[in-house]
Parts: C-alpha cells; sequence; structure tokens
C-alpha cells in the first residue's frame, strides 16, 4: 500500500511544553489511524484557537447556534473554522466561496487574507478569477486535463 501521509521528525513546542519530540509515522492508503495519547499531550485544540478561529471567520455573534441552525454561508465559515482552529501551517481551501451570499464571502476572503499575514501557506481553488486578483500571489493554470 502506498503511503499518503509521512511524517519525519516532527516536534511541536507551545510556550516552553514539548508536546511532541521527535514524532515519525505513516499512514497507507485506505488506512484508519487513531491516534492516542493522554490528555493535555497536544492531540486536540486548546480553547483560545477555538476562540480566535471564530473570530477570524466573523461568527462570534452564532457561537450558541447549531450548525442546523445555520445558513449555507455561514455552514461554510464554520467549516473554515473548524479547520483553522488548530493552527495548520499550510491550508488546503477547495472553492470555499462557492454558493455563499456576498458578505459570507467577503468575510471568508478577509479571514484568508488574516490566514496569510499570520504566515499561514494557502493553496486555494476557485474558478472565480476576481477571487484570485484579490487573494492569490501566484496562479498555476491547470490546461488539457485528461480524465
Amino acid at each position: 500500500m502506498e503511503n499518503v501521509i509521512e511524517v519525519k521528525n516532527l516536534s511541536k513546542e507551545y510556550k516552553k511544553i514539548k508536546a511532541i519530540n521527535n514524532l515519525s509515522f505513516e499512514v497507507k492508503k485506505g488506512e484508519i489511524l487513531r491516534l492516542l495519547a493522554p490528555n493535555g499531550s497536544g492531540k486536540s485544540t486548546r480553547k483560545q484557537y477555538i476562540d480566535e478561529a471564530i473570530s477570524l471567520v466573523g461568527l462570534e455573534e452564532f457561537r450558541k447556534f447549531y450548525p442546523k441552525q445555520l445558513s449555507g454561508g455561514l455552514l461554510r465559515r464554520l467549516n473554515i473554522a473548524c479547520g483553522i482552529a488548530h493552527k495548520p501551517e499550510i491550508i488546503i481551501l477547495d472553492e470555499p466561496t462557492v454558493a455563499v451570499a456576498p458578505q459570507s464571502r467577503n468575510n471568508i476572503l478577509e479571514g484568508i487574507k488574516k490566514l496569510r499575514e499570520k504566515g499561514a501557506t494557502i493553496i486555494y481553488t476557485t474558478h472565480y478569477m476576481e477571487e484570485v486578483e484579490i487573494i492569490c500571489d501566484r496562479v498555476i493554470i491547470l490546461d488539457k486535463v485528461k480524465f
């Protein structure tokens, strides 16, 4: 089986706490991998990261809502907040503004700009050229793709 994820010599510190030290592993295609570790070992997000993610996508006033109570655009913003809450260094966004209202679209684009300002590397797929002009530094065009 081929590896779809390879982690080599990963270390992570939060302030002065070394949560992960020199971790290496692979995940095979089709495999389900469980990450088992004690509480406080850094497997999940801390509350401050959640607050920052909610603020970044502009969902502060919807904090007490269940997802089924949100509109499509607000759900998109919630999905982005969930994806960025743990502060990933690389973020892949696949058409995050499709079928959302202009206000949600603008909030999403502003949030993406803020992520870049905080040092995130972002791969952004879209067919909306005006979004490309607003947020992208470079463009790669795939042409003559055969399916």
